[in-house]
């Protein structure tokens, strides 16, 4: 209750304030009763001041609870606040460190993508390929290229057509090894576009966390 946050004092004064307002209507109402005696009229007052202290004991006790259950509530609600920050920036912290991991992968595929294009155009139109280009293709093939790559991605699938391809095994595409070489550098430059866009996706993330971490 945000009003009784800011104007708990207002109550707390007017219930302070009741008791000598009932007094003074109390005592002008008593006045009128001249068929009552002094004593009972003593009497009146007796019972009536008990009963108005009674009230203002239970009205101002009731009131100052409210205002520490609101103290607690709110208190509450600004440890969740902290809490929350505190998750946000230990969340920013961990995501910063997949962040540099999937930098780091992020430069070796975008080298390993290139040399591969490279080796796959010139085995492609090179009529005696080179024995060390054969075996270095070889090696990304079967090693480098691995955690890389997208695992069944368009790039692993653009390597094993053109390796059939290039070595005549069954099950090879019909396509001319030329066409399948630029398919797989385009699958690369596929790769490595998702890869560019997910490392944006993790810095957006890393800001709005701590962006949110920070607010007061």
């Amino acid at each position: 209750m945000q009003w009784f946050q800011d104007y708990w004092w207002v109550v707390l004064v007017a219930v302070l304030l009741l008791p000598a307002v009932c007094i003074a209507a109390f005592a002008r109402w008593l006045g009128t009763r001249s068929a009552l005696t002094f004593d009972e009229k003593i009497k009146s007052w007796d019972v009536f001041v008990k009963l108005v202290s009674a009230l203002t004991v239970v009205a101002s006790g009731a009131v100052l609870i409210g205002k520490y259950v609101d103290q607690r509530e709110q208190a509450g609600r600004q440890q969740a606040v902290q809490d929350a920050r505190e998750s946000n920036l230990r969340t920013a912290e961990f995501l910063r460190q997949k962040l540099t991991f999937d930098t780091e992968r992020h430069q070796r595929r975008r080298k390993l993508f290139d040399e591969a294009k490279v080796l796959a155009a010139r085995l492609a139109n090179t009529r005696t390929p080179a024995a060390l280009d054969v075996r270095r293709f070889d090696e990304l093939y079967d090693a480098d290229l691995i955690g890389v790559e997208e695992l069944g991605g368009s790039v692993e699938k653009a390597m094993v057509n053109f390796r059939r391809k290039f070595r005549g095994e069954p099950g090879a595409p019909d396509d001319p090894i030329d066409q399948l070489s630029l398919q797989l550098a385009h699958a690369c430059e596929m790769e490595m576009k998702a890869s560019e866009d997910g490392l944006l996706d993790q810095h957006k993330q890393i800001a709005a966390l701590v962006t949110a971490g920070g607010e007061k």
